[in-house]
């Protein structure tokens, strides 16, 4: 293994690139058709960044400063959500805890978190329409 960051992500990517261990017509093999597509992720995203803003707004006040720390709020976890759940994906097909973990901590949270910053496509205008939505629900602040 290399001993930069760039070296040890990329070992990490090609370590992690496994085929689920499920054999074909089983219900396990139901369930990797959703792990192994992009359809399963999509919609847990899709649904987290709608409800993490709406979450944030039960708690943050009305108000326009308030709205845009939500906002900023909302995508800074969304990022730690998406990397623990991509963490959580790469459990689910199979790579051991030690394996994920044998580059470091570091080159850990820079390969999550790049993963988790590649799904903001998904995840972000979604985030964005939900915020753009919490004004409605003002009773003491007018937008």
């Amino acid at each position: 293994m290399c001993g930069t960051v760039p070296g040890l992500i990329r070992d990490l990517n090609f370590s992690f690139r496994q085929r689920s261990r499920v054999k074909p017509g089983t219900v396990g093999a139901r369930v990797a058709v959703l792990s192994d597509s992009l359809f399963l992720p999509a919609v847990v995203l899709a649904i987290l960044a709608f409800v993490v803003p709406r979450l944030l707004g039960r708690v943050l006040p009305e108000g326009v400063t308030p709205l845009l720390l939500n906002a900023f709020l909302s995508a800074v976890l969304l990022v730690v959500i998406s990397g623990g759940f991509f963490f959580c994906l790469y459990l689910w097909q199979g790579v051991s805890a030690a394996q994920i973990m044998e580059p470091g901590l570091a080159a850990n949270v820079v390969f999550f978190g790049r993963l988790a910053l590649m799904s903001a496509i998904i995840w972000a205008p979604i985030m964005v329409l939900s915020v753009a939505g919490l004004p409605r629900k003002w009773v003491k602040e007018t937008w």
